[in-house]
């Protein structure tokens, strides 16, 4: 499961009460916000359409149901040989604040680490899919997200083919700091958590921490791979209080890593 928890004024919540209608904070002739059951229902559509098996779904609510973030498991699109699983992040918002999307992401199996990320195509943006609240949205969302899921394929191969040359990078102590204060600079974590993420790479490269909640053996090695699911073991508290900001960081940390090591 993708283990969805919310922020202090948020919730888990059913699929039954993310389908409740809501009245918009703001609704004028120009900002029509579209459906949580329209959206759910578009994209269980384009996926089915798309041979895809959306599958342990969660939800939650937040700011008095004005906002709403669902994960999903993408069934068949495991890779790394198993360790990686693909997923599907959906989120839609009344209160003017977010546009409805969905962006691709990963799970880590063996410490559930979440992250989403975004790359930057040739003509287009893979892994990620939005449209504002405009009047026309239910007509050209579905377009975009039969765009988006027709990518699926490619950007489950480039995500392999991207934690692949992570793992062939070693890094040092000294790199791997460095590129701490870079994820900083890149808004990819608040600055307070410089010490924090240090600390865990300090003690995922130490043995004796074997037993430790954060602690794993496959993060042992001294790798840009390994550095990378630090990040994300420290970016669960983010994940688990507000999956808004935490996706749209989590989506920086990847562009930030594909720039520095993947090019």
């Amino acid at each position: 499961m993708a283990n969805l928890m919310l922020e202090a004024d948020s919730g888990k919540a059913t699929f039954e009460e993310v389908i409740r209608p809501v009245v918009p904070m703001r609704d004028t002739s120009t900002y029509r916000p579209i459906s949580n059951l329209v959206l759910l229902n578009m994209l269980k559509n384009v996926a089915d359409m798309q041979g895809l098996e959306l599958k342990n779904p969660e939800y939650g609510l937040a700011r008095k149901g004005q906002r709403m973030f669902g994960v999903f498991e993408v069934e068949g699109h495991d890779h790394l040989n198993g360790q990686v699983k693909m997923m599907m992040g959906v989120r839609n918002a009344f209160d003017g604040t977010l546009s409805a999307g969905i962006c691709f992401g990963s799970k880590v199996f063996v410490c559930s680490n979440l992250v989403f990320t975004g790359y930057a195509g040739e003509d287009v943006e893979a892994g990620r899919v939005t449209h504002k609240h405009t009047r026309n949205i239910e007509d050209t969302l579905h377009q975009r997200l039969q765009d988006g899921l027709t990518q699926v394929q490619a950007f489950k191969n480039y995500q392999q083919k991207f934690y692949d040359s992570l793992k062939k990078i070693h890094m040092s102590n000294d790199e791997a700091y460095a590129t701490i204060v870079r994820a900083v600079q890149s808004d990819a974590m608040p600055n307070k958590d410089v010490v924090k993420v240090a600390n865990i790479w300090d003690d995922s490269g130490n043995l004796d921490c074997d037993g430790q909640d954060n602690w794993h053996k496959e993060f042992y090695p001294r790798n840009a791979w390994s550095l990378f699911n630090v990040f994300t073991e420290n970016h669960k508290q983010y994940t688990e209080r507000n999956p808004f900001t935490a996706s749209q960081r989590s989506i920086r940390l990847s562009q930030m890593f594909s720039k520095t090591f993947a090019n």
